[in-house]
């Protein structure tokens, strides 16, 4: 059996309740928020079966008052509020100050279109609460990071394009351990869960390692990238004769340059991005480095010597090299793919007006470098590119 008692009979469309101990004093209390009277309320109980209340004015005017929600925000031990103003596009905090009554303290946490409906939560799991919100309207649901006791905010989209937007509410979905947002969409009729993963705001690639199989003379490094607002992109790189001593990575390179000078036989990159938007993030279309092939050690192009494919370019199945020379020498050969990544090799023996042909197999589809090196350091290269088989 259930008995009836009033709190109150003069409030003017009452949007959300919710009972909590607002004073600590051990006696529940109850706010609610005020759509039509544009106010925040409270009522202190005094506890017991049949507890009288005093009811106190929190905030006038908070423009369409529409949720509000008590919460720990500063982490001192008692429970403020969280309140969103439709009308006026605000989210709010209301900073619990102790005293009897309580004594709040106003605070804008952001501005927000339409902002309808607002939740507490841990998002982050950094111990402090977060705050969900999301917009009766085109606004958008969003999560706002507490970032100092409750006195600074980020604020992070959630999602967007959903229209109207009824609540939002930070749960623990899929039993992972980290909180997720749940939206009931009122304009698709659809109820959506968010899955919200970590943001990183920065995030790079280095390559392997390239043999030039020369000292260039003249260098230069190149790329493409889309770079969308508040994101970045930079280029540093390693050079050196030996590739086990790579040394240290070069000031990061914010335009293609020339490298002329500055370049020796091995060649390796780092690219890194990053982004203040965790949706959007630049997009590396193409990077190249270009090179003088002539300047070998002051040896200039290998004369005599001559490396080919045999059938032409490009090369269906099985790769194999012809290797004509007019002259008796060593030479070694290397097959590199796109990454500068030495794939094959191998070493001969060439007769005066000789001629060889060597097979290489399993090369998957691709772009590949054929260099031929004698033993003065004098090199010719060939590119090759492997289709279908």
């Amino acid at each position: 059996m259930w008995h009836e008692q009033d709190i109150s009979t003069t409030v003017n469309y009452p949007c959300r309740i919710q009972a909590c101990d607002l004073d600590g004093d051990g006696c529940m209390d109850v706010v609610a928020s005020m759509w039509l009277d544009d106010n925040l309320v409270a009522w202190y109980g005094s506890g017991g079966s049949n507890p009288t209340w005093s009811a106190q004015l929190i905030y006038y005017p908070v423009y369409g008052a529409h949720s509000v929600r008590a919460s720990d925000l500063d982490s001192d031990g008692d429970l403020d509020l969280v309140a969103s103003a439709l009308d006026e596009g605000t989210l709010l905090l209301f900073r619990n100050g102790g005293g009897s009554p309580v004594q709040w303290t106003r605070e804008v946490i952001s501005s927000q279109t339409a902002c309808g409906y607002a939740r507490p939560g841990d998002i982050d799991g950094d111990g402090d609460n977060d705050v969900v919100a999301c917009s009766f309207g085109p606004g958008g649901t969003f999560w706002y990071e507490n970032t100092a006791g409750g006195t600074s905010w980020t604020k992070h989209t959630i999602a967007t394009d959903l229209g109207i937007i009824a609540c939002s509410l930070p749960a623990d979905v899929d039993g992972d351990g980290d909180l997720d947002a749940v939206l009931a969409c009122r304009s698709t009729n659809r109820i959506l869960w968010y899955e919200l993963t970590e943001f990183k705001t920065s995030g790079w690639l280095v390559s392997s390692i390239l043999d030039t199989v020369e000292n260039p003379q003249w260098a230069s490094i190149d790329w493409s990238c889309l770079l969308p607002g508040g994101t970045d992109f930079t280029v540093s790189y390693k050079t050196s004769d030996d590739a086990g001593s790579m040394g240290n990575w070069s000031a990061p390179l914010q335009n293609p340059t020339e490298l002329s000078g500055l370049i020796e036989r091995y060649f390796q990159y780092r690219i890194e991005m990053d982004t203040s938007n965790p949706f959007v993030s630049p997009i590396l279309e193409s990077l190249q480095l270009n090179w003088d092939p002539t300047g070998i050690h002051g040896q200039g192009e290998l004369s005599g010597l001559s490396v080919s494919l045999v059938g032409g370019n490009p090369v269906s199945g099985s790769m194999i090299l012809r290797f004509q020379g007019s002259r008796s020498c060593s030479v070694e050969v290397g097959v590199y793919d796109c990454s500068g990544r030495l794939i094959w090799s191998a070493n001969r023996n060439l007769e005066e007006n000789s001629e060889e042909f060597l097979q290489v197999s399993s090369l998957p589809d691709g772009a590949y470098s054929i260099h031929m090196r004698d033993s003065s350091g004098a090199c010719t290269t060939l590119p090759a590119i492997v289709l279908g088989r």
